[in-house]
């Protein structure tokens, strides 16, 4: 147990010093901008006074909201001096920080670790940078950028935080709007837009990197595209998510899909019981999804019908190739076990009475249901009832409150052979009426 705390303050620490280090990084980004701006200033003397008080004002805003991370940084540096408390009542608690449990630890020890969603001004900083870096010079794109991110005195969800951050990626790029808008339902997607492509562009920037993924893959999983959404989101990082718990839910739905139960399980688990602020909707799927892969088994019929069902998935997205003979192949193989299953059980029950009970059958079963010593075939006069009191025939109410109940309770072709029964009934009445 001491151990697996060490572990967790050492973890905290090292997560802590690293977006310190990414503040500093930011800071030294900005300040060499702002020589730059200044330089500009000066060669820009003989600019009308607008321009130069414009230019002057842009530079004080920065200089506050720069000056916010700078002392959030100073914050972050020296809470990382001081040992992280794992009591009761300390903190200690890394938002979308994973770490790892100690070699010692105990299987069954409960994850300490807490994700929760990024603070709304920490995500809209970065995004600011993140369009100062690679559109500094567009005044409409941060005026468009700087109306979104007025709150109004409201505090958004994670998931809010989310789409903001993705309609600002698209408002800076036409390119990353494009790839958002191939992805959207209720479009049908066969080719994959060029994700690579824009993830190039920004690959520097591991902020823009995770959360453009992440969007991407929230849009993969509403078309139901569940292995491109997991191959987006392996090589994210929690640290730079703006959203855990959309993060943990798009990895439960391609895993529940794709019948993968183990890492279905472990992300519906850090979901439910390791993320802060997950949204009902979210958390009510989550549960179903989770009884659901529990009650899952391999090699029965149901996992063959589920694979079936992915096969015509992957067809429906003109996904076919390697991935889908091997699951049509592993269908055949578990209807042949069922089948093989099935064939032992019958034999195994007709041979359970042993050999006495094989020695009582006959060979001829019509022929030993005879009576001995009678040569007749066995046939009987029909019997002439008569038509008194309607003998045999209902009512045309009750022939049609019958009729009623079978369409609505039985299918069809039980009612096609009731009718075909009452047709013959009727034409053998008459036939026997004139005589």
């Amino acid at each position: 147990m001491r151990s697996a705390r060490l572990w967790s303050h050492l973890a905290i620490r090292i997560s802590v010093l690293r977006s310190a280090m990414k503040s500093i990084v930011i800071i030294c980004r900005w300040l060499g901008a702002r020589v730059c701006d200044a330089l500009s200033l000066r060669r820009m003397a003989w600019a009308p006074v607008p321009v130069r008080n414009s230019v002057s004002r842009a530079w004080r805003r920065d200089l506050r909201l720069w000056g916010a991370l700078a002392v959030g940084g100073v914050a972050t540096v020296s809470m990382a001096a001081t040992p992280a408390q794992s009591g009761p009542n300390g903190g200690g608690q890394p938002a979308a920080a994973e770490t790892r449990p100690a070699a010692g630890a105990e299987k069954n020890e409960k994850s300490t670790v807490v994700y929760a969603a990024m603070a709304p001004d920490v995500v809209r900083l970065r995004v600011i940078n993140w369009v100062a870096t690679y559109h500094p010079k567009d005044a409409r794109l941060a005026e468009k950028i700087g109306k979104l991110w007025a709150f109004a005195g409201e505090t958004p969800s994670g998931t809010r935080l989310l789409e903001l951050a993705a309609e600002s990626f698209a408002l800076a790029d036409p390119e990353v709007a494009d790839v958002f808008d191939a992805l959207r339902p209720p479009r049908e997607v066969v080719l994959l837009p060029n994700i690579d492509r824009v993830l190039a562009r920004y690959e520097a920037d591991t902020f823009f990197a995770a959360n453009f993924r992440l969007y991407c893959s929230r849009l993969m999983t509403q078309q139901r595209m569940y292995d491109e959404a997991l191959d987006l989101l392996t090589p994210v990082e929690l640290v730079d998510v703006i959203d855990p718990a959309t993060f943990f839910f798009c990895k439960t739905v391609a895993h529940h899909a794709l019948m993968h139960k183990e890492e279905g399980l472990k992300a519906v688990g850090r979901l439910l019981h390791d993320t802060e602020d997950v949204p009902e909707r979210y958390r009510a799927l989550a549960v179903l999804m989770e009884y659901d892969l529990k009650s899952l088994k391999e090699g029965s019929l149901d996992a063959a019908a589920r694979l079936m069902n992915d096969v015509e998935r992957r067809l429906a997205l003109g996904r076919g190739g390697a991935r889908v003979q091997k699951k049509e192949d592993e269908i055949i193989e578990i209807l042949d076990e069922i089948i093989k299953k099935i064939e032992q059980q019958q034999a195994g029950g007709g041979g359970g009475g042993g050999s006495g009970s094989n020695s009582n059958q006959s060979s001829s079963p019509a022929a030993d249901s005879s009576v001995k010593g009678s040569t007749a075939p066995g046939e009987v006069d029909p019997k002439d009832l008569g038509k008194k009191a309607g003998w045999g025939n209902l009512p045309p109410k009750a022939q049609a409150k019958a009729k009623n109940l079978i369409n609505r309770h039985f299918p069809a072709h039980y009612r096609e052979a009731i009718e075909e029964y009452f047709r013959k009934l009727a034409g053998r009445r008459r036939t026997v009426e004139p005589k």
